[in-house]
């Protein structure tokens, strides 16, 4: 692994040297032609102009200038807005296109190096203007892992502590007592919020996002006048979600919830990790991340355009022209599908596929060819060296990006299941290692920290033996909900072994990292374990260490290892930095 590093140090020490010489071209012939757009209502310059900063988006991602990428992906979204209206834009927009290009033009000259490309980003309020737009729109610009958008969500939890939540609300229309206060306390955990039904109206009906009230089956049974009654043809249209609970748990109590519209039933005592699964599917709280697809051509207009087609439907593309720094640039994007063409300068694509084939780690990627190449026998001869399929050029955009989806939606349940940890569906012990050793190199390259944090619930044996293990399994999965819930998809989580977890905060320092589990270990300590009549509460010690202060994996693990003991020998229920 250490060979490889450091191959992969010279490589991008390579590729950033020669990405730098041409900067000062690049930003000329961006200047040049924005100069030939002038005030006329032809928009033809503009494409050119959309296009040049859609590649230096993507090529200064994958370089490590991230503040310069920021900036070509605010100027491809403002032009966007442009080609779309038709028609000469106003004179604001016009000098908010020119205010982008001087702020990419002083960027670039402050680019020494790819650190320093993520603090040069230039911001005039044409700029800010431009990055607001881009907040409500999908961010499909060409990036690497490693991009601002990773450090503005830092930034978040710098502010108040904990990362940014999406919040759904629920409304309440069950009957008031102990246990649904303590529920609704809990819930609030995990990024909940709880209105009483009065507070639902019409004006808050959304298909998209539905509605979601928790009421009881009684009230269903017995009085269909309360609350309910003004939302019911909602309920019917799917408009709003009944989630019923019920202390009896029999047929004929179910199908009533059924009968009254119910999309999810819960059994009392409540068992929080399944209601919380079921209220996210309800609410759409987690979607999924964008698929990463990594384009291997050496034709720029191609690539473009074919991440120009994938981009527009929610994906993120990693660029690679140069076959010599494929490895790195997997390495850093992981991605879900590769498309590849056949002819790629000084080999071809079926050589490319062979060596990708011969590195066990890249076995599982799928390979589509897209290609200009109509000859049948050689379609076959390079699937059989190790693809997926092969496409034709031109492609039509619709099934192409069916296609596309269908491919990567395989890939990311393979590396699930692969990957994944049985009972909290966390990274396994292995797959969290792997995952480190990527980042490490990462923040490497690009100057940055990355925090490892390591956790073990206090006298989880004592719960065990006295409520059984599959109590202790609920507590283990109500763990790892929670971390899930407070840290940043960016993140990573693991399950290090038995009652241990370990935690990878991406962008953050040591005293970060310790205030993020602190907040986490306080709100744990809060939850209630319900078991039959009888309730209980647990609490975990944590040891916290960060890179560049311990250089690698074993070493930074163990420095959080050893903070963990600490932790324990200082009384446990505590966190700890190496």
């Amino acid at each position: 692994m250490a060979v490889l590093s450091d191959r992969m140090k010279r490589r991008f020490e390579e590729l950033g040297k020669r990405f730098a010489e041409q900067l000062p071209a690049r930003i000329a012939e961006l200047e040049a032609t924005y100069s030939c757009f002038g005030e006329a209502s032809d928009l033809t310059p503009l494409v050119r102009l959309r296009d040049l900063a859609h590649r230096l988006a993507g090529t200064g991602a994958t370089f490590g200038y991230a503040g310069l990428s920021l900036d070509a992906r605010l100027l491809e979204s403002e032009i966007d807005a442009i080609l779309e209206n038709g028609q000469a834009p106003p004179e604001e927009q016009h000098g908010t296109i020119g205010a982008l290009i001087a702020a990419i033009a002083a960027t670039a000259a402050g680019a020494e190096s790819p650190a320093g490309g993520r603090k040069g980003s230039s911001h005039s309020s044409a700029h800010k203007r431009a990055a607001e737009r881009r907040e409500h729109e999908v961010d499909g610009a060409v990036r690497d892992a490693g991009s601002d958008s990773e450090v503005l969500e830092m930034d978040k939890i710098e502010e108040n502590g904990q990362p940014p939540l999406d919040t759904p609300v629920l409304y309440d229309n069950t009957e008031s007592g102990d246990e649904m206060k303590q529920i609704f306390e809990q819930l609030s955990f995990f990024g909940f919020e709880i209105r009483p039904l009065a507070a639902l109206d019409s004006a808050s009906y959304s298909a998209a996002q539905p509605a979601v009230v928790l009421t009881e089956v009684s009230r269903l049974v017995q009085d269909r006048d309360d609350g309910l009654a003004p939302h019911i043809a909602a309920i019917e249209a799917g408009v709003v979600k009944l989630v019923c609970f019920s202390s009896s748990d029999s047929v004929g109590t179910r199908l009533s919830a059924v009968r009254a519209g119910s999309a999810a039933f819960v059994s009392r005592p409540v068992d929080l990790v399944q209601l919380i699964d079921g209220l996210e599917a309800l609410t759409n709280k987690r979607p999924d991340n964008p698929f990463h697809i990594l384009l291997v051509d050496d034709d720029p207009e191609q690539v473009s355009h074919v991440a120009w087609i994938l981009q527009q439907a929610g994906m993120i593309t990693s660029v690679v022209t140069n076959p010599h720094y494929l490895f790195s640039a997997m390495i850093d994007a992981r991605p879900e599908l590769i498309l590849l063409d056949m002819y790629l300068g000084d080999c071809t694509g079926v050589e490319l596929t062979k060596v990708i084939r011969q590195q066990e780690v890249f076995v599982g990627v799928p390979i589509v060819y897209l290609s200009i190449e109509s000859d049948r026998e050689k379609q076959i001869e390079a699937i059989a060296a190790g693809a997926d399929d092969f496409l034709t050029k031109p492609v039509d955009p619709e099934q192409f990006v069916r296609l596309v989806r269908t491919r990567c939606q395989r890939t990311r349940a393979m590396r699930y299941y692969m990957e994944r940890d049985s009972l909290t569906g966390l990274r396994d012990h292995s797959s969290l290692m792997d995952r480190l050793s990527t980042e490490l190199q990462r923040a490497s390259r690009l100057k940055s920290s990355v925090c490892f944090a390591m956790l073990d619930l206090d006298y989880f044996k004592r719960a065990n033996d006295r409520y059984g293990h599959l109590v202790g399994d609920r507590v283990l999965k109500t763990l790892a909900r929670l971390l899930q819930e407070r840290l940043r998809n960016t993140d990573a989580i693991g399950r290090w072994g038995g009652e241990e977890f370990g935690v990878i905060l991406l962008d953050t320092d040591v005293t970060q990292g310790a205030r993020l589990m602190n907040a986490i270990r306080e709100q744990f300590s809060e939850l209630v374990h319900q078991v039959g009549h009888d309730t209980f509460q647990l609490t975990f010690s944590c040891g916290v260490a960060a890179f560049p202060q311990y250089d690698g994996a074993m070493v930074l693990t163990e420095a959080a290892d050893r903070a963990l003991y600490a932790a324990k020998e200082q009384g446990r229920n505590k966190v700890i930095t190496a």
